[in-house]
């Protein structure tokens, strides 16, 4: 029993991770390709405050692909659950999220 816990707190927390650094890679790309009215706030902010993101150490294309790298490692994380289709579907529709 000890060892299923154990397996389960490990899917738990790579789903977290992997889904919150999704989650931060995209709001990086949104600032860059998203507009004021989409994202109810000015864009471009983190570029004028100079601050470091995944977009200006990656690019663009490369931090997309690294949003469905990691919304699909996500996603299989979760795979040993009986039914996480819910939270697959909240990572999914998070990195494509545009606001």
């Amino acid at each position: 029993m000890r060892q299923r816990s154990w397996a389960a707190s490990r899917a738990v927390s790579t789903y977290a991770r992997c889904l919150g650094r999704a989650f931060q890679i995209q709001d990086d790309i949104l600032d860059v390709t998203g507009t004021a009215a989409e994202l109810g706030k000015p864009i471009g902010s983190d570029q004028a405050n100079e601050k470091s993101t995944f977009v200006t150490a990656l690019g663009l294309d490369e931090s997309r692909n690294l949003v469905r790298k990691l919304t699909d490692q996500a996603a299989e994380a979760l795979s040993g659950f009986s039914s996480p289709e819910f939270l697959i579907q909240l990572a999914r529709d998070l990195a494509l999220r545009r606001k």
